[in-house]
């Protein structure tokens, strides 16, 4: 069934984890070496997964309370150092680009539209991974979680990726896989394209999303009308 035209587009947001990334077997490896660190014992891929999303400090404070007690004063921020000096010594050594992801973001390209990264994920880890995978040179703004005041699910993240993009957001769109995506899109007044896949922890996430996709190919079709 063809997709209902979301109208003419400037610039489209991507979170990257998730929809444009599987990253979480890296992410999980270096969480778990951090782990041993702390004498913890390692989290499966699918509770790594759960903790995916919501920043790096969310997750490891997940992790500690999967794994035993929570953590001790301070123990968070030597934890959060000590897992990205992991992430980042192996960052794509299972990490893929979803399939179409490619090919979808160079259409968007040739048709003149700006692209950029909206994400919870440290910043450093964004351009690390997306340097590994040659993508960098395809976006104009790139945020994650540690470099603006207000992380997703607010708004003015995504807000704040369309100003370094400089396109307004009544001619964007954001394309995400959870619900802290398409949260901050409805707070910052933008239509949200939700993936079929991803991290997302069940259905109802996905169901707050404007627009649904099984594949990031059909964004192309969403964006760009007919000729």
């Amino acid at each position: 069934m063809a997709i209902p035209a979301l109208g003419s587009r400037a610039s489209v947001v991507f979170d990257f984890d998730g929809t444009l990334v599987d990253s979480v077997p890296d992410v999980a490896a270096a969480l778990n070496r951090m782990l041993a660190e702390f004498d913890r014992p390692a989290l499966a891929l699918d509770g790594v997964r759960a903790l995916v999303g919501h920043g790096a400090r969310y997750m490891i404070e997940g992790a500690f309370t999967a794994t035993g007690e929570e953590a001790a004063a301070g123990q968070v921020e030597a934890a959060v150092d000590m897992f990205i000096e992991q992430y980042r010594a192996r960052p794509v050594e299972k990490t893929v680009i979803y399939p179409t992801a490619e090919e979808a973001l160079r259409a968007l390209l040739s048709a003149g539209l700006k692209l950029g990264i909206c994400s919870n994920k440290p910043y450093e880890m964004i351009l690390v991974v997306l340097s590994e995978l040659g993508l960098s040179h395809m976006f104009c703004g790139v945020t994650g979680g540690d470099n603006v005041t207000y992380p997703k699910p607010d708004g003015r993240h995504l807000l704040e990726t369309l100003s370094l993009m400089e396109t307004p957001a009544h001619s964007s769109v954001f394309v995400g896989d959870s619900r802290s995506d398409f949260l901050a899109a409805r707070d910052a007044g933008v239509p949200s394209i939700g993936v079929n896949y991803g991290y997302a922890k069940d259905e109802s996430e996905r169901e707050m999303a404007d627009f649904r996709i099984d594949s990031l190919s059909e964004v192309v079709d969403l964006v760009i009308p007919p000729a």
